[in-house]
């Protein structure tokens, strides 16, 4: 069992997901529980190498389900894509399938009102998948929008991640280029929010995989596994900067939050 502290009785927790290394170590699923200012447990909850091999070339696509209390991840080594889970209340019990296909790549997810969100990686299009009332299996995997109308669909992930408000941010771009944006799902608005070259500023090289906890939003830099805040993260009291929070993880491919509330 996993020990938590919490903010107003929610769970301040992220998931991330390690990098599988040429000899196949790693893929494990690790707890990230912030004990306070600076410091963090990490906890690791279980290995796809092991209990669930498709998963082992490389989880991505985590999201958090704060309802079913389950990480969700796609598999990159199966084509269609398939979403496998971890029940937090139940981690001994290893990775799990989810029934069904993905109808695109998921590199990137997050959820939202208990439904799984990615944008399929080479589109712009973000996918909003739903599931059967006990959440075992896709019922039906959807294009809700081309947030950029095609013209960024040659970017690359990158994450996205979903606040209470249902606006989805992404990090995402090419060699040359990289960019956080926010799209607002219910006027259809794409705004950039911070671009550029992707070493041009100290934000920018650090941006990688984010996700909320409790309404803030965290950076994790897969090359350091140096954990930050996004401040200023919908660009709307400032430019968005990274502020350190003195804790570096175990390097992730992937990393899920929720802005809702987990009871663990």
């Amino acid at each position: 069992t996993t020990t938590t502290t919490t903010t107003a009785g929610c769970a301040f927790v992220l998931f991330g997901s390690t990098r599988v290394t040429s000899s196949q170590t790693g893929g494990d699923v690790v707890q990230l529980t912030r004990l306070g200012a600076g410091s963090w447990a990490q906890t690791v909850l279980g290995s796809s190498n092991t209990q669930f091999p498709p998963l082992g070339s490389q989880p991505n696509g985590n999201a958090l389900d704060p309802v079913r209390k389950r990480v969700l991840m796609a598999s990159s080594a199966e084509f269609p894509n398939r979403l496998y889970y971890l029940d937090l209340a139940a981690p001994a019990a290893g990775v799990q399938p989810v029934g069904g296909t993905l109808t695109g790549t998921a590199s990137n997810g997050a959820m939202h009102n208990g439904r799984y969100y990615y944008v399929a990686q080479g589109t712009d299009q973000l996918h909003e998948v739903q599931f059967t009332s006990d959440g075992s299996a896709i019922q039906q995997d959807a294009v809700v929008a081309a947030i950029t109308g095609g013209s960024k669909a040659h970017y690359g992930f990158g994450d996205i991640a979903v606040d209470d408000a249902g606006r989805v941010f992404l990090v995402w771009g090419t060699s040359s280029v990289k960019e956080l944006g926010m799209y607002n799902v219910a006027t259809g608005l794409y705004t950039p929010l911070l671009w550029g070259a992707p070493s041009s500023t100290a934000t920018l090289q650090g941006l990688g995989q984010i996700a909320f906890v409790q309404g803030q939003l965290f950076n994790h830099n897969s090359g350091s596994g140096e954990l930050s805040l996004v401040q200023h993260h919908d660009g709307s009291t400032g430019t968005p900067t990274l502020q350190s929070t003195g804790f570096s993880s175990a390097l992730f491919g992937d990393l899920a939050g929720s802005s809702s509330c987990v009871y663990l």
